[in-house]
């Protein structure tokens, strides 16, 4: 079972384990409320996926600060799962993929990432603000991006996805299949988090990293860490943050069984009102945190003990 889907069960060890750890949440978050309340919420133009477009996000401004090569995106693992016969065991049960009706032409994949990847070559979208039409076809890339990550992690829920509503000949045909007001909601998106972070781009940064704990709850990785801090990506269309989002990240954090990473803080990008919501370490333990003289490795270990019963 993932993180999230831990965090999601209020009755999960680790779910109660981080409310007994870091109880505080409701003084914790008052002073992000505020703000949250403060700013302005960018919002769509009619109707869209609101989950793929968050997907599609955490692409998009992962690719100012760098470029992970296709094979190591959660995207390409789902869009192998389209094309590809493999086996998945989990809890005893396998699982077949590809799944009926969820199979696309080789050809189709091979194409778009070979696209993406000229695309990228070409247009070097890292640190710069890309004029309006390049914007608009990374955009597209972004969101097929987040399509076939949603058949990695939702497998269930993508039935209907537009991947597979009909026979698509080439990549092409497929980006230009796409909503154009969920393209556009993407790119006003990416040009906030262009005005928010255009003075951080040169920091320290890691892309979609994994942890030495992540396979204790069925694989983990978070969107960035920029100058050691972790941070997860948030497009809600509500100005709120709810208490299981930062234990996702302090999640995160624990899961860094080694210290791999020497994290010194934890934040949230709220991606629809350009707002960087951060804590340092100290901030958690003297206001979050139920003991504030606990040290992280002595928290790392009582995490990993619970993540590792999980797995018998």
């Amino acid at each position: 079972m993932s993180l999230t889907s831990q965090l999601d069960d209020k009755n999960s060890p680790i779910r109660q384990f981080l409310n007994e750890t870091f109880p505080n949440t409701k003084s914790f978050l008052n002073e992000a409320r505020k703000r949250l309340r403060n700013a302005q919420t960018i919002k769509p133009v009619g109707h869209v996926s609101y989950g793929t477009i968050g997907t599609a996000i955490d692409y998009r401004i992962r690719y100012y600060f760098g470029e992970t090569p296709p094979n190591q995106m959660v995207a390409w693992t789902g869009a192998s799962r389209t094309v590809v016969q493999t086996i998945d065991i989990e809890q005893g049960e396998a699982t077949v993929w590809p799944a009926e009706g969820l199979q696309l032409n080789k050809g189709l994949v091979d194409s778009f990432f070979a696209e993406l990847t000229g695309f990228l070559k070409a247009k070097a979208p890292g640190h710069r603000k890309m004029n309006s039409d390049e914007d608009l076809e990374l955009a597209k890339y972004c969101y097929v991006l987040a399509l076939f990550e949603e058949v990695y992690r939702a497998p269930q829920a993508v039935s209907n996805s537009l991947l597979f509503r009909r026979d698509f000949m080439n990549a092409n045909e497929l980006l230009e299949s796409l909503p154009m007001n969920a393209m556009e909601d993407i790119c006003n998106l990416s040009a906030l988090c262009f005005d928010r972070f255009k003075e951080s781009f040169d920091l320290t940064v890691i892309l979609n990293p994994t942890f030495s704990g992540s396979a204790d709850v069925g694989g983990a990785d978070c969107d960035l860490i920029l100058d050691r801090t972790l941070i997860d990506i948030k497009a809600t269309i509500r100005p709120i943050i709810k208490p299981e989002w930062i234990y996702q990240v302090l999640g995160y954090t624990l899961l860094d069984y080694d210290n791999a990473y020497e994290l010194s803080g934890i934040g949230l990008y709220m991606a629809r009102q350009g707002l960087l919501i951060d804590w340092s370490w100290g901030e958690i333990q003297n206001h979050l945190a139920a003991d504030p003289t606990k040290s992280m490795p002595e928290l790392r270990e009582q995490f990993k003990s619970i993540a590792h019963g999980l797995r018998k």
